[in-house]
């Protein structure tokens, strides 16, 4: 369980990173959102939701990863829902992983869907065996701040976009 403590600083840092939004309700979830295990959940006036996690966080490992701008073009390509199958990968693959120093490693990872979207997910796996402990939910893009929360330990993985 997380300290009211803990939670304090969580809620400080949401307001740091979003200022002035009005807070209409805060609740828990069960099962996993956003790469937490039972996150509380904030729901702002502007309709917008926010996770916090349950558990106190130990550990936390960030590593920043750069891709070049030409595969970030190319997965833009095969992520646009406009493209056609025959254009996509045949199989899903690993676009970056991130090895962090406590035998954990993160994949963010392009899936193939030839019935819809493809999309991209983050999944941290146990080093050398590739077992998956986790896993975001899907998201159409992959630039940005990948999170996952494990037991008492958070894992972010930054992707940027390399110059041309």
């Amino acid at each position: 369980m997380i300290s009211v403590k803990d939670f304090a600083e969580a809620l400080q840092q949401l307001a740091a990173e979003h200022g002035e939004e009005e807070i209409v309700s805060i609740g828990a979830a069960r099962g996993q959102i956003d790469g937490l295990e039972n996150p509380f959940v904030i729901h702002t006036r502007s309709d917008d939701m926010y996770y916090l996690p349950s558990e106190a966080i130990r550990h936390r490992f960030t590593i920043e990863k750069t891709l070049s701008h030409q595969a970030v073009k190319k997965l833009r390509k095969w992520l646009d829902p406009d493209t056609p199958s025959d254009q996509l990968p045949k199989n899903a693959f690993t676009i970056v992983r991130a090895v962090f120093s406590d035998n954990r490693d993160m994949e963010v990872r392009y899936c193939t869907s030839y019935s819809g979207s493809s999309w991209v997910e983050a999944v941290l796996v146990t080093k050398g065996t590739g077992y998956p402990l986790t896993r975001t939910d899907a998201r159409f893009g992959f630039l940005g701040e990948w999170t996952i929360q494990h037991g008492n330990t958070l894992y972010t993985l930054v992707l940027s976009e390399g110059e041309t």
